[in-house]
């Protein structure tokens, strides 16, 4: 009996941790705002994506025709290193879709694979789960005022790397066992 008081105390334990984790890293994006205005040339592009009359534009970046002049055009970007980070983690952690065109807007702003990361994050908190995002998500419920700059990005971060105290012994990593970003756990809403 005794014994399993114990593990029921444990499991617990891990719980409230996981809870204060989960807690810190929401923290990190609330108060974290982008609003990084676009440079010309992103703002170029921005309008080249909203004017596109192309129907790929609006549709699930996994459901286009792979033979169409659009995908073929953008594919190498697509397949890039952090791209492919950033839409695996929408995909299978954030249980969310993304338009080729709300992914093209992200895109030029994820520079590296820890960038790639903290955006999938901020979008899986800021919308609701297994929602689709398209051009309207990205422009007027994620970044209506900018993105984030690269001292947010540094700062945030930062942040998120996982502490001695964080107990994360328990937990399912899914990339590097120093960031908070890498681990499944706080990939799940309620």
């Amino acid at each position: 009996m005794r014994k399993i008081v114990t593990i029921f105390k444990n499991i617990r334990i891990i719980a409230k941790r996981n809870v204060m984790n989960k807690e810190r890293l929401t923290s990190i994006f609330d108060k974290n705002r982008p609003n990084t205005q676009m440079s010309e040339d992103e703002t170029k592009f921005f309008f080249t994506i909203m004017l596109s009359k192309d129907e790929n534009i609006s549709k699930d970046i996994n459901e286009i025709d792979k033979t169409s002049e659009i995908y073929k055009h953008f594919e190498p970007l697509t397949n890039g290193f952090q791209m492919q980070i950033f839409l695996k983690r929408l995909e299978h952690l954030a249980k969310m879709k993304i338009s080729l065109g709300a992914f093209l807007l992200i895109a030029i702003r994820l520079e590296s694979a820890g960038s790639a990361v903290m955006y999938s994050y901020y979008i899986f908190h800021k919308l609701p789960k297994n929602c689709f995002i398209g051009i309207d998500e990205v422009t007027m419920k994620l970044f209506p005022w900018g993105f984030f700059s690269e001292e947010q990005l540094k700062a945030m971060w930062d942040e998120q790397k996982v502490k001695l105290d964080d107990g994360l012994d328990e937990c399912t990593c899914y990339g590097a066992p120093d960031n908070l970003l890498d681990y499944v756990e706080f990939w799940e809403k309620e």
